[in-house]
């Protein structure tokens, strides 16, 4: 599990969102998480699942702290 990130991992997602190549990376970031909500609705294995819903979860603890720095 992902920590929450100190002040100068959020000073520099604050910086980052600004930038247009950031934004391309934050929707890749955000397509890669509807793929694994789209996967794991499909997935039969107990290991893959719980693998998928740790990346979602990653993904989305990443994603949350960009916007929570950018705002």
């Amino acid at each position: 599990m992902l920590s929450k990130p100190d002040e100068r991992v959020t000073r520099a997602l604050a910086i980052l969102a600004r930038d247009a190549q950031f934004q391309c990376l934050r929707e890749w970031l955000e397509a890669e998480r509807a793929r694994l909500a789209q996967a794991m609705s499909a997935e039969r294995s107990d290991v893959e699942l719980r693998m998928q819903q740790g990346a979602s979860q990653a993904l989305s603890r990443i994603l949350d702290a960009a916007e929570r720095a950018a705002s």
